[in-house]
């Protein structure tokens, strides 16, 4: 059955040649390499669009539109780019790159006085440089066959990656991926790997594009061109039972090579916005993308609309297209930043975190130039088990170029599950049932007398934030929607409390301290709150200074009389926060000072000679008025300014 839904592809892909290449692709003039000296890249944007008829696009790309998106065929996004300008840019000199029905626009290779020119155009709307990025290194290192958990697959020592996300638990119930075609952008692919035997025995593979060269080899170059798409892939699809099993083992791939990896400088945007197009043509329902652009780009314009790859993405997920992103590796770095197309709003950001689900410091933060909440999700971005295409064995990588296809993968079970789901049906269920760590709030008094009552009310908030998005996405209830989810179950407790104390535990997050200390406990006690569930736990630790009793509330005021300035000597009778009221002898208030008692002997206060207003006041009777709990003192001073 799969070969033929295969079989069904390639036809569409057929189909689809005569009419989407000469668009995207035939004046591609190959390689960024070969823009020649004194050249370099521009996004041309123009400012009206061909009349002609719209492109045509595969069966099964309409299907998805209709299921997922409310545009049909004949959208604006399918007339081509007015034929006429496209000529005309050659014709002043340009090097045509691609061409971009989805932005109306071109990248060209030119040098500056050619630039120039194409500027004075009068259906040229803007030019912008074309982006690139210099990616960090991800770490890999050999990986040996560690054992591991056993479901009904042998995961090996892929099995964390994929037990984190509940994947495991989906396989188990049937799921693979299987009918859902996945479109993967990336540096290049070496599918002889043995994890890719079952997917090229059965012709999973659909379509590949190489658009770097300009062709359909996406295996050639036998260097590290191939490492990182190798990887990736693996990760989201490879099965080696025993070694690697990956989230949709059982869909069908596009791959698109977009990245040049000599010296590990990326290929520019207008690849990735030219293999996305033609990944919709094709039909893809999910593209998993582990790339991004911030050469030409700053911060500010993280704003989901500014960048261009971002904008293609935008539309992509208008088409009805789940795009998946890994958030980039710049957490460490100047930019710290999340990366184009990470940015847009409706592109799943995906972070990294270790194995035991704590964020990676590399991993990519938001908010959002317009803040909003990037990432969206995380998976686990270090020690990933994937494919070593070199050796035909494994090794362990980092960088969130492997959360990303763990996310994309899992999506694919869901669109199995669910195909009736659109991506707001998705994301609002992959919310709903995500984790992340605790974040620990104690309200509440930490200082009490003897005798007297304290109360901490400690309290969980698990609200999404910028390191984790709405944290790991726990897949077989986002699937399944159970009532009785474990997430929601928070386990609060405390250990070592002190004598005379009692602690109310909570399932929603919540507990309440309460403490009556004798004149035994008389110092500092410690108090540990715990709060645990699935892979992550968390604690609080509370310092309780345990108070004499106080006497009655006094205050002293020195020098006398005070020159220029005044110190406030108070004994204060209680906790909590006091006032200081510093009136003329007419009763007009001058000053007025807000205090802390902490509890202990006393509070030292000063006042430099200023009233409310800043300005120093003349020499006098002041009268000093101190208000603590229920209690008040007054007392009056003389006032010297040599001012």
């Amino acid at each position: 059955m799969k070969v033929k839904l295969a079989k069904s592809f390639c036809q569409a892909i057929i189909l689809s040649a005569s009419t989407f290449f000469p668009l995207i692709c035939l004046y591609n003039n190959a390689i960024a390499g070969n823009i020649e000296s004194g050249e370099r890249a521009y996004w041309v944007l123009f400012d009206s669009k061909s009349k002609d008829s719209p492109v045509r696009v595969s069966d099964k790309s309409l299907e998805r539109r209709e299921a997922r998106s409310q545009m049909g065929i004949g959208c604006w996004y399918d007339y081509p780019v007015n034929r006429d300008y496209v000529r005309a840019l050659r014709q002043k000199g340009a090097r045509i790159r691609h061409v971009s029905r989805w932005l109306n626009a071109v990248s060209v290779s030119a040098s500056p006085g050619v630039l120039d020119e194409i500027a004075g155009l009068s259906f040229v709307r803007e030019i912008r440089r074309v982006s690139s990025y210099s990616r960090l290194r991800e770490i890999e290192i050999p990986a040996a066959h560690i054992p591991a958990a056993t479901t009904v697959f042998d995961y090996g020592p892929s099995y964390n990656q994929i037990a984190m996300l509940a994947v495991d638990s989906l396989h188990d119930q049937g799921y693979s991926g299987s009918g859902i075609l996945i479109g993967i952008i990336d540096s290049g692919f070496d599918y002889s790997h043995i994890s890719f035997s079952d997917i090229v025995s059965e012709n999973r593979i659909v379509a590949t594009y190489d658009f770097i060269n300009g062709d359909t080899n996406v295996t050639d170059e036998p260097d590290e061109q191939r490492d990182h798409g190798t990887q990736v892939f693996s990760v989201l699809a490879g099965f080696d039972e025993g070694f690697l099993i990956g989230p949709a083992y059982g869909a069908d791939f596009v791959l698109a090579k977009t990245e040049i990896e000599l010296q590990e400088i990326q290929a520019e945007e207008d690849n990735w916005v030219a293999a996305a197009e033609w990944m919709d043509s094709i039909g893809v329902d999910i593209i998993s993308s582990s790339v991004g652009y911030i050469d030409w780009y700053d911060t500010t314009q993280l704003d989901g609309q500014t960048a261009l790859c971002t904008q293609a993405a935008n539309v992509a997920v208008s088409l009805g297209i789940v795009v998946v992103n890994a958030a980039g590796n710049e957490g460490n770095t100047s930019w710290r930043k999340v990366i184009p197309p990470a940015d847009g709003d409706s592109v799943i950001a995906v972070g990294g975190v270790g194995p035991g689900g704590i964020i990676l410091n590399l991993s990519s933060r938001g908010p959002t130039a317009d803040g909003r909440i990037k990432p969206d999700f995380c998976a686990q971005g270090s020690a990933v088990y994937a494919a070593n295409w070199r050796r035909d064995n494994y090794l362990l990588a980092g960088g969130t170029s492997f959360a990303a296809p763990l996310v994309a993968g899992a999506i694919a079970l869901i669109m199995e599950a669910h195909p009736e789901w659109a991506l707001a049906d998705i994301l609002e269920n992959m919310k709903s049932y995500s984790l992340r760590p605790p974040i620990f709030y104690h309200i509440g008094p930490q200082s009490v007398l003897v005798g007297e009552t304290l109360n901490i009310r400690i309290s969980v908030d698990f609200l999404p934030d910028n390191n984790y998005g709405w944290g790991i996405p726990d897949f077989n209830a986002a699937v399944n929607l159970p009532q009785d989810w474990y997430g929601d179950e928070i386990i609060l407790n405390a250990i070592a409390l002190p004598e005379n104390s009692t602690f109310v535990d909570s399932l929603n997050g919540s507990g309440l301290f309460t403490f009556i200390p004798e004149r035994s406990q008389i110092g500092e006690d410690t108090v540990i709150f715990i709060s645990s569930f699935g892979v992550y736990s968390d604690t609080e630790t509370v310092r309780i200074a345990i108070l004499e009793e106080l006497g009655s509330l006094s205050a002293v005021v020195a020098p006398h009389p005070a020159v220029d300035s005044a110190v406030f000597r108070i004994s204060p009778n209680s906790l909590g926060r006091g006032n200081i009221y510093i009136h003329d002898v007419s009763g007009i208030l001058i000053k007025d000072i807000e205090f802390e008692s902490p509890g202990g002997n006393f509070v030292v206060l000063s006042w430099d000679g200023r009233n409310n207003s800043g300005e120093y006041v003349a020499s006098g009777v002041y009268i000093l008025n101190v208000s603590l709990g229920h209690s008040t003192v007054t007392e009056k001073f003389f006032f010297v300014s040599s001012r």
